[in-house]
Protein backbone atom coordinates (compact mmCIF):
# COMPACT_ATOMS: atom_id res chain seq x y z
CA UNK A 1 0.00 0.00 0.00
CA UNK A 2 1.18 3.47 -0.81
CA UNK A 3 2.02 5.62 2.21
CA UNK A 4 -0.53 8.23 1.07
CA UNK A 5 -3.30 5.67 0.64
CA UNK A 6 -6.45 6.15 2.75
CA UNK A 7 -6.33 2.40 3.43
CA UNK A 8 -3.00 2.86 5.18
CA UNK A 9 -4.55 5.45 7.45
CA UNK A 10 -8.03 4.00 8.03
CA UNK A 11 -7.97 0.23 7.42
CA UNK A 12 -8.57 -1.51 10.74
CA UNK A 13 -8.12 -5.04 11.99
CA UNK A 14 -11.66 -6.49 12.47
CA UNK A 15 -10.46 -9.23 14.82
CA UNK A 16 -8.79 -6.70 17.09
CA UNK A 17 -11.84 -4.42 16.99
CA UNK A 18 -13.93 -7.32 18.35
CA UNK A 19 -11.42 -8.85 20.78
CA UNK A 20 -10.14 -5.50 21.99
CA UNK A 21 -6.81 -3.90 22.76
CA UNK A 22 -5.19 -3.14 26.08
CA UNK A 23 -4.95 0.50 27.10
CA UNK A 24 -1.91 0.58 29.38
CA UNK A 25 -2.02 3.29 32.05
CA UNK A 26 1.10 1.96 33.80
CA UNK A 27 -0.59 1.16 37.14
CA UNK A 28 -3.49 -0.62 35.45
CA UNK A 29 -4.72 -1.80 32.05
CA UNK A 30 -8.17 -1.69 30.48
CA UNK A 31 -9.10 -3.92 27.51
CA UNK A 32 -11.52 -2.22 25.13
CA UNK A 33 -13.33 -3.20 21.97
CA UNK A 34 -13.83 -0.67 19.22
CA UNK A 35 -16.73 1.72 19.86
CA UNK A 36 -18.12 1.99 16.36
CA UNK A 37 -19.92 0.29 13.53
CA UNK A 38 -17.71 -2.80 13.75
CA UNK A 39 -19.28 -3.55 17.13
CA UNK A 40 -22.90 -4.65 16.46
CA UNK A 41 -23.89 -4.87 20.14
CA UNK A 42 -22.71 -1.33 20.75
CA UNK A 43 -24.49 -0.02 17.65
CA UNK A 44 -27.74 -1.78 18.61
CA UNK A 45 -27.61 -0.45 22.18
CA UNK A 46 -26.91 3.11 21.02
CA UNK A 47 -29.74 2.89 18.49
CA UNK A 48 -32.11 1.55 21.17
CA UNK A 49 -31.15 4.39 23.54
CA UNK A 50 -31.70 6.96 20.81
CA UNK A 51 -35.11 5.56 19.87
CA UNK A 52 -36.23 5.09 23.48
CA UNK A 53 -35.18 8.61 24.48
CA UNK A 54 -35.73 10.55 21.24
CA UNK A 55 -38.29 12.90 22.76
CA UNK A 56 -36.03 13.57 25.77
CA UNK A 57 -33.02 14.27 23.54
CA UNK A 58 -35.07 16.68 21.38
CA UNK A 59 -36.42 18.52 24.41
CA UNK A 60 -32.99 18.54 26.05
CA UNK A 61 -34.48 17.01 29.23
CA UNK A 62 -31.84 14.34 29.88
CA UNK A 63 -29.59 15.43 32.73
CA UNK A 64 -25.82 15.05 32.44
CA UNK A 65 -25.99 12.43 35.21
CA UNK A 66 -28.58 10.38 33.28
CA UNK A 67 -26.51 10.66 30.11
CA UNK A 68 -23.34 9.44 31.90
CA UNK A 69 -25.30 6.56 33.48
CA UNK A 70 -26.69 5.43 30.12
CA UNK A 71 -23.27 5.64 28.45
CA UNK A 72 -21.56 3.79 31.33
CA UNK A 73 -24.08 0.94 31.01
CA UNK A 74 -23.54 0.64 27.25
CA UNK A 75 -19.77 0.71 27.68
CA UNK A 76 -19.90 -1.88 30.47
CA UNK A 77 -21.96 -4.16 28.22
CA UNK A 78 -20.16 -3.72 24.90
CA UNK A 79 -16.79 -1.96 25.07
CA UNK A 80 -14.82 -2.63 28.26
CA UNK A 81 -14.06 -6.34 28.34
CA UNK A 82 -11.36 -6.73 31.03
CA UNK A 83 -9.04 -4.95 33.40
CA UNK A 84 -5.96 -5.82 35.37
CA UNK A 85 -3.27 -4.27 37.51
CA UNK A 86 0.33 -3.77 36.46
CA UNK A 87 2.64 -6.55 35.33
CA UNK A 88 5.70 -6.71 37.56
CA UNK A 89 8.65 -9.06 38.11
CA UNK A 90 7.71 -12.03 40.28
CA UNK A 91 11.06 -11.68 42.01
CA UNK A 92 12.08 -8.01 42.48
CA UNK A 93 15.73 -9.12 42.52
CA UNK A 94 15.31 -10.53 38.99
CA UNK A 95 13.58 -7.77 36.98
CA UNK A 96 14.04 -9.62 33.67
CA UNK A 97 12.68 -12.90 35.06
CA UNK A 98 9.16 -14.24 35.29
CA UNK A 99 6.38 -11.64 35.48
CA UNK A 100 3.09 -11.61 37.35
CA UNK A 101 0.03 -9.43 36.91
CA UNK A 102 -1.27 -7.74 40.02
CA UNK A 103 -4.99 -7.21 40.64
CA UNK A 104 -6.86 -4.12 39.52
CA UNK A 105 -7.39 -2.00 42.63
CA UNK A 106 -10.47 -0.05 43.63
CA UNK A 107 -10.62 3.27 45.50
CA UNK A 108 -9.99 1.47 48.81
CA UNK A 109 -6.79 -0.13 47.41
CA UNK A 110 -8.45 -3.57 47.53
CA UNK A 111 -8.85 -5.77 44.43
CA UNK A 112 -11.89 -4.75 42.39
CA UNK A 113 -13.29 -7.74 40.47
CA UNK A 114 -14.23 -7.23 36.84
CA UNK A 115 -18.01 -7.27 36.45
CA UNK A 116 -20.71 -5.03 34.98
CA UNK A 117 -21.57 -3.33 38.27
CA UNK A 118 -17.93 -2.48 39.02
CA UNK A 119 -17.28 -1.24 35.47
CA UNK A 120 -20.26 1.13 35.71
CA UNK A 121 -19.06 2.34 39.12
CA UNK A 122 -15.53 2.84 37.78
CA UNK A 123 -16.69 4.83 34.74
CA UNK A 124 -19.05 7.05 36.75
CA UNK A 125 -16.59 7.64 39.58
CA UNK A 126 -13.72 8.60 37.23
CA UNK A 127 -15.37 10.73 34.51
CA UNK A 128 -12.11 12.13 33.11
CA UNK A 129 -10.72 8.62 32.67
CA UNK A 130 -14.02 7.59 31.05
CA UNK A 131 -13.52 10.42 28.52
CA UNK A 132 -9.98 9.20 27.79
CA UNK A 133 -11.16 5.61 27.31
CA UNK A 134 -14.04 6.75 25.06
CA UNK A 135 -11.68 8.75 22.85
CA UNK A 136 -9.28 5.81 22.53
CA UNK A 137 -11.95 3.19 21.79
CA UNK A 138 -13.90 5.38 19.36
CA UNK A 139 -10.88 6.39 17.33
CA UNK A 140 -9.29 4.51 14.46
CA UNK A 141 -5.65 4.99 15.46
CA UNK A 142 -5.30 2.17 17.99
CA UNK A 143 -7.13 -0.36 15.82
CA UNK A 144 -5.34 0.33 12.53
CA UNK A 145 -4.24 -2.81 10.74
CA UNK A 146 -0.79 -1.46 9.82
CA UNK A 147 -0.11 -0.33 13.40
CA UNK A 148 -0.93 -3.76 14.78
CA UNK A 149 1.11 -5.54 12.11
CA UNK A 150 4.10 -3.34 12.96
CA UNK A 151 3.71 -4.05 16.70
CA UNK A 152 3.55 -7.78 16.04
CA UNK A 153 6.74 -7.60 13.95
CA UNK A 154 8.52 -5.62 16.66
CA UNK A 155 7.39 -7.94 19.43
CA UNK A 156 8.62 -11.03 17.55
CA UNK A 157 12.04 -9.39 17.12
CA UNK A 158 12.21 -8.46 20.79
CA UNK A 159 14.19 -10.71 23.11
CA UNK A 160 11.62 -9.93 25.76
CA UNK A 161 8.89 -12.56 25.94
CA UNK A 162 5.51 -10.89 25.83
CA UNK A 163 2.06 -12.32 25.65
CA UNK A 164 0.06 -11.73 22.48
CA UNK A 165 -2.27 -9.41 24.42
CA UNK A 166 0.51 -7.24 25.77
CA UNK A 167 2.11 -7.07 22.34
CA UNK A 168 -1.04 -5.27 21.27
CA UNK A 169 -1.00 -2.87 24.21
CA UNK A 170 -1.51 0.81 23.60
CA UNK A 171 0.37 2.91 26.11
CA UNK A 172 -1.69 5.68 27.68
CA UNK A 173 0.04 8.25 29.87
Amino acid sequence: MSSNSPWKRYKTNPKTEQEGIWLDYSDFKIRVRRAGTSNPGYVASMRELAEKNAHRFKSNSITPEEDRQMMAEVWADHIIVAWEGPTVPKDPDKPTGEKITLPFLGPDDKPLPFNRKNVIFFLLDLPDLFIDIREAAAGVALFRADRLEEQEKNSSKSSNTKSQASAKTATKS
